[in-house]
């Protein structure tokens, strides 16, 4: 793909040069942003569609694929119940429309519905297939489904969902809490008769174009249980879950059950995911890939115990839940070593009130910001990339030895339970790591990444794909309109993300917040870089 601008060949260039003088950000103001084409999907400027004249007020982090396709989540501010939903745009087509609305609260839920219920959240990142226009997202909802059981009394169910379709497609529900009601036993617990599933954590993946995966909790019994689950939700749309692995599946190589498993992600025909033993205290487990179908077999892309590429007599002891994987390269978080830190997280002042109060009743120390709570993070840990033939590279590495000091970003996220949703996961604090992985002349692969250096920086950075050095991509402190020209004059970065599925095929998209500290004037918005996979140096 050729260079956009002339200004950003001039760039990249000024980039080279001050990165070989060892003064890059310093020099002539330089930013390292302004090396690239930011193009504006939404901001806070926006005019919500399908909510009047409301503007979008926040985002979460969006996803892309192959052509350029951007999907994300955000919302906007009352007065009465805020906007939020999931929407669509196509950033790299010059004669595209704004923003266009795919599903929001308020909203009807996708059969079968037979109480007219409508959606009241969305609470976990959209995604979208890597070579389609398929989507899933998970859905929050009010009962969708009034029975009355055999013996029993009037009973109204089905309070969340996973939903996925084509953006020119009605959604169709893939998923559902309706496994226990007579004539929808394909949504039950593969194995289970009977049994439905209580929730579906996290963000469900989409792939081809009929697939989703996901994560489900269910309780056998008295005992609670997880696991990662396929379906096909459009022949016949009548087609059961299939299980890929459960609590009741033996680790890889170990008579040990799974104790835990992460939301996975998907392409091709193959799905990837993260699980453990314990996941609190692992001994045991590691990323698995599996076939679709699933033959029972799990091959494993990393495990416990094993050695850590690039680091000499050091073998892993925990992977993050996040794996970006777009069918060929696969990119994760890894730790090893017994040496920790510690970590001090505070309540946020602002925000949904009972999750404001649930914090402080988990965190009940008190200093100067706040509440808060110490966590113990590894002093040891990376960021990785499995390729195709086996290899696996170490991108960019943790004190004391590497240019940053975490890799992992913590947030207090749930849902209480409500008589809505009485089986939802108490909030708690969480640590993810983000990376996403592009693949770059069809033969390498170039990873962006989220960091904390140890002055404190933090930020995106990038490895380009055979590059000695990780440059930085979008730092906090940026001049703000070197992101968005329409941000509050003299506002500067204050926060910036990017998910699993956030890279693909040099498109990158990334949500960003900015703040001028001097008027308070917020701004926020979903940015996208056609082609982020820079030139490559490093290698001369």
């Amino acid at each position: 793909m050729a260079f956009k601008s002339a200004s950003r060949e001039i760039g990249w260039v000024v980039r080279k040069l001050v990165t070989a003088a060892g003064m890059l950000g310093v020099v002539a103001g330089f930013s390292p942003a302004q090396a690239y084409d930011w193009v504006t999907v939404a901001n806070t400027g926006t005019v919500i569609p399908g909510a009047g004249s409301k503007l979008f007020s926040s985002f979460n982090q969006p996803s892309i694929n192959n052509n350029c396709t951007v999907v994300f989540r955000a919302r906007g501010k009352g007065p009465g119940t805020p906007p939020r939903g999931v929407y669509y745009d196509y950033p790299c087509n010059s004669t595209s429309s704004p923003v266009f609305k795919k599903i929001a609260v308020g909203d009807r839920v996708p059969s079968p519905n037979n109480l007219a219920a409508t959606f009241n959240e969305f609470p976990a990142f959209a995604r979208i297939a890597v070579g389609s226009a398929f989507i899933a997202t998970r859905g929050q909802n009010k009962p969708v489904w009034l029975y009355t059981p055999p013996g029993g009394t009037e009973t109204r169910v089905g309070t969340a969902g996973v939903y996925a379709g084509g953006l020119g497609q009605t959604l169709v529900t893939g998923a559902s809490l309706l496994g226990a009601v007579p004539g929808f036993s394909y949504y039950q617990v593969p194995g289970y008769v009977g049994v439905k599933f209580d929730q579906f954590p996290g963000a469900p993946v989409p792939f081809g174009t009929k697939f989703i995966a996901f994560k489900g909790n269910f309780t056998d019994g008295t005992t609670p249980r997880t696991g990662i689950y396929y379906r096909n939700i459009f022949d016949g749309g009548r087609l059961p879950v299939i299980k890929i692995a459960d609590t009741k599946t033996n680790i890889p190589g170990t008579g040990i059950k799974f104790g835990a498993t992460a939301p996975p992600s998907a392409a091709g025909n193959k799905v990837v995911f993260t699980g453990w033993d314990n996941e609190e205290n692992p001994t045991v487990g590691g990323i698995y890939q599996s076939p679709i179908p699933p033959t029972g077999v799990l091959t494993p892309v990393a495990r416990i115990g094993s050695a850590v590429p690039g680091v000499s007599g050091a073998t892993f002891i925990n992977f993050g839940e996040g794996l970006s994987y777009s069918g060929r390269d696969i990119g994760y978080w890894g730790a090893w070593g017994t040496q920790t830190r510690t970590v001090r997280l505070h309540c946020l002042a602002d925000g949904n009130d009972d999750i404001i109060a649930e914090c402080r009743r988990q965190c009940p120390r008190i200093d100067s910001i706040g509440h808060y709570c110490e966590r113990q993070v590894p002093v040891n840990q990376g960021i990785f990339l499995k390729r195709p033939n086996g290899e696996t590279r170490l991108i960019a590495r943790a004190a004391p030895r590497g240019q940053f000091q975490d890799f992992l970003f913590w947030v207090f996220s749930g849902h209480l339970p409500s008589g809505d949703d009485p089986d939802a996961e108490l909030p708690r604090w969480r640590a993810s790591a983000f990376i996403a992985n592009s693949a770059y002349n069809r033969t390498d692969v170039s990873t962006v990444f989220k960091a904390l250096k140890s002055n404190g920086t933090s930020g995106l950075y990038i490895r380009p794909a055979l590059a000695k050095t990780v440059e930085p991509l979008i730092l906090l402190g940026t001049p703000a309109r070197a992101v968005d020209p329409a941000a509050p004059a003299g506002s500067v970065v204050t926060a910036v993300g990017v998910e699993r599925d956030g890279f693909r095929n040099c498109h990158l998209a990334v949500n960003a917040s900015f703040l001028n500290r001097t008027t308070s004037e917020s701004w926020a918005g979903v940015y996208v870089e056609q082609n982020a996979c820079p030139p490559i140096w490093g290698t001369d």
